[in-house]
């Protein structure tokens, strides 16, 4: 997994997740990233540390999906070019991707990792996975759309076709958090199916998280890759 550092104000502080697929190429949400600014981002791999550790590489591009929209989410992923290959080792070997015609049922158990909100105590600072389930897209997008029929929440996007949405269907209480985004959806332990986009509440019963759809771009990603 990569962590993706942003430059704030003169300070490197964890920023995104990633994910290594190439050894020049990481694999991000463009709504986390936000403006693709090169020399405010740089990557960490080999570390479970969001700090410290491992090794960091400065970027050469940053290519969001020319369809990406800020506000509704569509398109919601990015390839981030590293100036120099990674070291690959024991801590940094890059995932596989799943391609266009990738099986992901329903229930399906996969798992995501990140550095973000954990247990109210705050951003993590060391590297943590979850379990979960890949949730039927239609049941998705119909909850999603009651959510957005609420008074007060019509600002939250739709669920689109190339996104994948995750969770534990009606228990909750386990999956990705505020600031995991951009980081791994993993089946088998190598294979990235999705990127971890966005969400009502960590871990909602009744909400599922929504994710970007690997599978959906994985043509675009090799091109740009």
């Amino acid at each position: 997994m990569a962590n993706m550092n942003l430059n704030f104000g003169g300070v490197w502080r964890a920023g995104c997740g990633g994910t290594l697929i190439t050894t020049t190429a990481v694999v991000g949400s463009a709504s986390c990233v936000g403006a693709p600014d090169i020399h405010l981002w740089r990557t960490r791999l080999g570390s479970n540390s969001a700090t410290s550790g491992g090794v960091t590489i400065n970027t050469a591009r940053m290519t969001p999906h020319p369809n990406y929209h800020w506000q509704l989410r569509d398109g919601n992923i990015l390839v981030l070019k590293l100036v120099s290959p990674a070291p690959i080792s024991n801590n940094i070997r890059p995932a596989r991707i799943a391609g266009a015609n990738y099986a992901l049922p329903d229930n399906l158990h996969v798992y995501v990792a990140g550095w973000g909100l954990y247990g109210g105590s705050g951003l993590s600072q060391q590297l943590r996975h979850a379990d979960t389930r890949v949730v039927n897209h239609d049941l998705c997008t119909r909850r999603h759309a009651e959510l957005r029929a609420r008074p007060g929440f019509g600002h939250f996007p739709p669920v689109w076709p190339g996104d994948l949405c995750t969770g534990l269907l009606d228990v909750g209480g386990r999956g990705s958090c505020e600031f995991d985004y951009g980081g791994p959806v993993v089946h088998q332990r190598d294979i990235l199916v999705g990127v971890i986009g966005w969400n009502y509440a960590c871990g909602h019963p009744y909400y599922p998280t929504v994710n970007t759809r690997v599978p959906h771009y994985s043509n675009w990603i090799v091109s740009v890759s």
